[in-house]
């Protein structure tokens, strides 16, 4: 046995190797949730209500909401709890759900309806439903920061703008990300106070980098 050889039995367990791409719909479904060691700790977890399509109602939703039906039926579908940070009473939360197609077309058709423009202007009725009156709602897309993100994806911020009981200005803003990864399409739901959540793209990081190996 060379030097060499030797050299790099000994290393090989040491070397931070990319773990494989999940492939089987069980190993995905892992993959694809939000993890209680991908949000800060002291974070609590709480179930998500799976129980009704997101959002149900709201006329510009119809395509959204018509691909996440169509995901219930044809889709193996797993949801991450809903973590919160105690300390911000409420406004600080980041969920999210994973659906495994059959197929890469098949997740690409269900991401389809997050990259139409029918979608910013879902956001835009529901954060306006959500703020009620005296409320401004304003929603931009995130193609920028998202770049390169999985094999494709879509992305909008959505802000509310108003005034607290004794008048001053207060905000949340809500962010939803689809990505897809291979048959997987995982869409993660964030909301913070007055500025993107700060945490939002490091989650989206780590599970997207667990669906795709690295």
């Amino acid at each position: 046995m060379t030097l060499l050889v030797a050299a790099a039995l000994v290393l090989a367990p040491l070397l931070n190797v990319a773990a494989p791409a999940p492939r089987s719909t069980p190993a995905i479904l892992r993959a694809g949730v939000i993890h209680p060691r991908d949000v800060p700790a002291g974070w609590t977890a709480s179930l998500q209500d799976q129980t009704a399509l997101p959002f149900a109602g709201v006329a510009p939703c119809a395509a959204i909401n018509a691909a996440d039906a169509t995901a219930r039926r044809r889709a193996a579908r797993a949801a991450s709890p809903r973590f919160t940070d105690p300390q911000s009473a409420g406004t600080t939360a980041a969920d999210n759900t994973v659906d495994a197609f059959r197929s890469a077309p098949a997740a690409a058709r269900d991401l389809a309806a997050y990259q139409a423009p029918d979608a910013a202007a879902c956001l835009q009725a529901v954060l306006t439903q959500a703020g009620g009156p005296g409320a401004t709602v304003t929603v931009t897309p995130l193609a920028s920061q998202l770049h390169g993100l999985g094999d494709a994806n879509a992305g909008y911020e959505g802000t509310i703008a108003g005034r607290g009981q004794q008048g001053q200005p207060i905000a949340l803003v809500a962010d939803l990300v689809a990505v897809r990864v291979g048959r997987a399409v995982v869409v993660f739901e964030f909301l913070n106070a007055n500025r993107p959540i700060p945490e939002g793209p490091g989650i989206v990081d780590t599970v997207v980098g667990r669906l795709t190996g690295r």
